[in-house]
């Protein structure tokens, strides 16, 4: 184990042009029940100039919020979920990519995440398993998470990490532009339980799975949805007063035309916990 103390002091960020995506990061070239093609682009890769136990280091990324493992080389990427169909298995190919290499190159190790109130400096520890071997890092810009559910919906992340860097040869892949594809191996061909979608949840599927567009459209204000759930989403309870129950009926039907399943209960119809 080597322990190192290291203190940041510069920063650039260096532009690609020509990349094969208008947007930056991913882009969904095609979608099918079948499986899914992206396109990974870095319009911009972030430099970090650091001063380790008085060696010069680097560490480089895609301008975004990440955390490397600690110890392992201070490369950075980022991960989006895609919607794989019930049952199915996700199996990913990289298609084509356009890369840039960089000789000698010091890329520093990723530091401790400390704990709240720590205000030790950060340390720097080498995680010589990777350090000590002459071999890139990691085997694969790119990965795929073993299947999960979201609501409902099963899942896979697809992490890009578009370096590779062998820390004996000194020598750092960047990944300028990555095409993958992903493809669905069996399952039903159904994305999602259509009982479990909801216009509340909606927006949280829509923001982070990059094919949501292969989930099937719901009408969530269609009335035999809502008369066909289990339960309710909203429940109004009132007294034992024919005036209150009124009341209450008017929010009912109110809260019915917004998609939401509703129903009134007196203080009768409810018990008491006595």
């Amino acid at each position: 184990m080597v322990l190192l103390l290291g203190i940041s002091f510069a920063a650039e960020v260096i532009t690609f042009d020509n990349n094969w995506a208008r947007n930056p990061l991913f882009n969904v070239i095609s979608e099918t029940p079948t499986g899914i093609q992206v396109v990974f682009s870095m319009h911009e890769m972030v430099i970090e100039e650091q001063l380790i136990d008085g060696v010069p280091m680097k560490s480089f990324g895609v301008p975004t919020v990440s955390i490397p493992d600690e110890g392992a080389p201070n490369l950075t990427g980022i991960s989006r979920y895609i919607a794989i169909p019930q049952g199915a298995q996700a199996i990913i190919t990289i298609l084509d990519s356009r890369t840039e290499v960089y000789h000698n190159v010091e890329v520093a190790p990723a530091p401790n995440i400390p704990r709240d109130g720590d205000d030790a400096p950060l340390r720097y520890v080498k995680d010589m398993e990777i350090y000590g071997r002459n071999a890139y890092y990691p085997s694969s810009p790119v990965r795929l998470s073993k299947a999960m559910e979201m609501r409902g919906v099963d899942i896979v992340l697809l992490g890009v990490m578009p370096f590779q860097y062998n820390p004996v040869t000194k020598e750092l892949i960047v990944y300028k532009d990555i095409r993958v594809k992903v493809d669905f191996i069996g399952g039903n061909g159904h994305f999602g339980e259509d009982r479990l979608r909801s216009r509340f949840w909606e927006p949280i599927l829509q923001s982070h799975l990059l094919n949501y567009n292969s989930l099937p459209h719901v009408d969530f204000y269609a009335p035999e949805r809502i008369q066909a759930r289990d339960g309710y989403e909203y429940i109004i309870i009132v007294p034992d007063d024919a005036l209150f129950e009124a009341w209450a009926d008017t929010i009912k039907v109110w809260r019915k035309l917004q998609g939401i399943s509703c129903e009134v209960y007196t203080l009768t119809e409810i018990g008491g916990s006595s």
